[in-house]
């Protein structure tokens, strides 16, 4: 099934690499980095959750929401590390 008949672009590790340093400095990105981090370390070793940053669906509960953050996060520090 196609979505899109333009081709889209491919970016390569290179481009993005060179865009994060270049931006590493920047208030808004510094701050999404930090809360990324403080989320991690929130679900990973304190294995709580803090602040979601905005309200569960009834049927997912805090637990569920960790695993999925940390399956998230594992396949993260999979695919970059």
């Amino acid at each position: 099934m196609q979505v899109c008949s333009q081709q889209v672009p491919r970016i390569s590790t290179n481009a993005v690499d060179k865009w994060t340093k270049a931006n590493a400095g920047h208030p808004k990105f510094k701050a999404i980095a930090d809360l990324i981090e403080q989320v991690e370390r929130d679900l990973v070793e304190k294995l709580e959750l803090n602040h979601p940053g905005f309200a569960l669906p009834e049927r997912l509960t805090k637990d569920r929401y960790m695993r999925i953050y940390k399956k998230i996060f594992a396949t993260l520090r999979y695919d970059f590390f």
